[in-house]
């Protein structure tokens, strides 16, 4: 009897180690298993706030100011235009009833189809929207001024003239150009006349001036 008591025992205890290593095996069997599968970041893959973020071209992360993402540039245009050169005629006798053109070049009296024409009365605009200004003592005599100067007329009368006078004037195609008065004419001469300096901006009107 006490025999098959111990013997019972012993059968329950050796059960019990037996569940006990199969349990462990399990255990290290998982064990192993996670430790041999590669993680998400190990195969490419990644989630949550570790996911790579997909910036594309011209974003605001870094590198979207580079080529295929760039910001064209914003045009320079609209800007002033670069004042033209002058062009100095000197010693030019106008004779009454001939005119100039400041298109010309060189700039000559001529009979007709010019801008000013030297008349009875004095300078004459010939041309359309064509202009004058007769320049106070003390001006200069620059592009800016006979841009700028409003005081407009169609005749400059020969009275008010005299050596040293300054008339800008503008052909109303976009030429500027500055008379400076040097004689007239003197009475023994047979032929009446005006002798001046011209300088001419071809294109002057189209510069923006600063005031």
């Amino acid at each position: 009897m006490a025999f098959a008591v111990a013997g019972g025992v012993t059968a329950y205890y050796f059960l019990g180690q037996q569940k006990d290593k199969g349990s462990q095996s399990q255990g290290d069997t998982a064990k192993r298993g996670a430790a041999s599968s590669p993680s998400p970041a190990e195969t490419g893959g990644a989630s949550g706030s570790d996911a790579p973020k997909n910036v594309e071209a011209g974003g605001d992360e870094p590198g979207g100011d580079e080529p295929g993402g760039a910001t064209p540039s914003r045009s320079t245009g609209g800007g002033p235009v670069t004042p033209p050169t002058p062009v100095d005629y000197r010693g030019i006798d106008l004779t009454r009833g001939y005119e100039i053109a400041l298109a010309d070049d060189p700039v000559k009296p001529k009979g007709d189809g010019g801008d000013l024409e030297y008349t009875l009365s004095g300078l004459t605009v010939e041309s359309t929207g064509g202009r004058l200004i007769l320049l106070r003592n003390g001006q200069p005599g620059t592009l800016e001024t006979c841009v700028n100067e409003t005081r407009y007329a169609t005749l400059i009368e020969r009275a008010q003239m005299s050596k040293g006078t300054r008339v800008c004037f503008q052909n109303g195609a976009g030429d500027v150009s500055l008379i400076t008065v040097k004689a007239f004419s003197p009475a023994s001469d047979p032929s009446e006349y005006i002798s001046f300096d011209l300088t001419v901006w071809r294109g002057g009107m189209d510069v923006e001036q600063s005031n």
